[in-house]
């Protein structure tokens, strides 16, 4: 998103030119957060990381495209709050969207 001055904000434009910065960035953080989880999370954590999964696998097996985005953005979440530092979680959500978005343009889900 992009505030403009004195105006709303709009839907910042994908710059295809950045997917290489993009995906550098989404594999660091992912293997921060994944190591931090293993590390730190607790049994509950992984339960519900589990329950994300199956409700993953549940949307594939229907073949619902939007749901599939929509639970594997999920299921990579819980992974994050199980790395337990908001700051990983808050910057991998962000990525997450931005991957989200490129899904879109590409796949038009």
């Amino acid at each position: 998103m992009t505030s403009l001055p004195s105006r709303t904000t709009i839907v910042t434009p994908i710059e295809i030119a950045e997917l290489a910065n993009y995906i550098a960035a989404l594999d660091l953080i992912q293997r921060a957060v994944i190591r931090l989880a293993a590390l730190n999370h607790t049994a509950g954590e992984l339960q519900r990381t589990a329950r994300a999964n199956d409700r993953y696998l549940e949307v594939i097996a229907k073949g619902d495209f939007q749901g599939v985005a929509d639970r594997d953005k999920a299921f990579h979440l819980e992974i994050a709050q199980a790395a337990h530092n908001p700051y990983f979680c808050s910057y991998y959500e962000w990525l997450l969207g931005e991957g989200q978005r490129l899904s879109h343009l590409h796949f038009g889900l």
